[in-house]
């Protein structure tokens, strides 16, 4: 599903370049995020790796000058979370002592418009976000691994 993501991504890239002859309004701003998640399922995320916040490094980049203040961006970030796998009973939590990596790589591409004023540029934008979801395991069983996608809409703005 990642590689679909990425090339859809690409995709969407190319078809957002103007012709050679437009190229000079067209420019291009790429940027590096780095930044916490406070997980919906903190208390799951607590049980499995010990914190229902993580960190992650990410990056991305924007195509700019389209068309006035026309923005096509895409991100890409990953959050990595080391545990195991735990065995709940009425309450009680079990460790098994199995280790787990749980592994989000959340991808960002939305469409915005850019409100020049001089230094300080406002925007706003709509997307969509698509995230792929893995929880792997040493000494899994056949089915005990999971690998899933899901995807949602992205609202976003700033300075």
């Amino acid at each position: 599903m990642t590689r679909t993501i990425l090339l859809a991504t690409f995709g969407v890239w190319l078809l957002a370049v103007a012709p050679a002859s437009a190229q000079h309004r067209v420019g291009g701003r790429g940027y590096v995020t780095f930044g916490s998640t406070t997980f919906a399922a903190a208390n799951t995320y607590e049980t499995l790796g010990g914190s229902g916040t993580q960190t992650g490094l990410g990056g991305g980049g924007s195509i700019t000058g389209i068309w006035r203040g026309l923005f096509v961006d895409v991100g890409l970030s990953q959050q990595r979370i080391e545990g195991e796998r735990v065995f709940i009973n009425a309450g009680t939590v079990y460790r098994l002592g199995i280790p787990l990596t749980i592994t989000e790589r959340p991808v960002d591409v939305a469409v915005g418009w850019r409100f020049p004023t001089g230094r300080v540029s406002p925007y706003v934008g709509a997307g969509m976000t698509f995230i792929s979801y893995k929880e792997t395991a040493a000494f899994a069983q056949t089915g005990d691994d999971v690998s899933e996608g899901q995807s949602g809409p992205l609202i976003t703005g700033g300075v």
